[in-house]
């Protein structure tokens, strides 16, 4: 509030300016949260089958043979004898 002869204070300034750097760090601090959220490869980035079956054996959907078994053929680089379900 302004009186009248008194304009504005030091302490009005100096609270201002605390206003506007917080608006600038908000600012900030949401440009990298937005960039962080993208991730590295882009917004469009196709999961690996490696990160699939660890996805599917984090929520429980197999057992850890049919993991271990899945990933033992994932790393050797040869084709199943037979389709996997779910992999394919």
């Amino acid at each position: 509030m302004m009186f009248p002869g008194r304009g504005m204070g030091s302490w009005m300034m100096i609270s201002y300016g605390f206003v506007v750097l917080l608006f600038l760090v908000g600012i900030v601090v949401a440009l990298v949260a937005l960039s962080r959220r993208t991730g590295r490869n882009g917004p469009t980035a196709t999961p690996t089958a490696k990160e699939l079956l660890a996805q599917r054996y984090a929520r429980g959907e197999i057992d850890d043979d049919e993991y271990f078994q899945r990933l033992s053929v994932l790393d050797s680089n040869r084709e199943p004898a037979r389709p996997i379900d779910g992999l394919r």
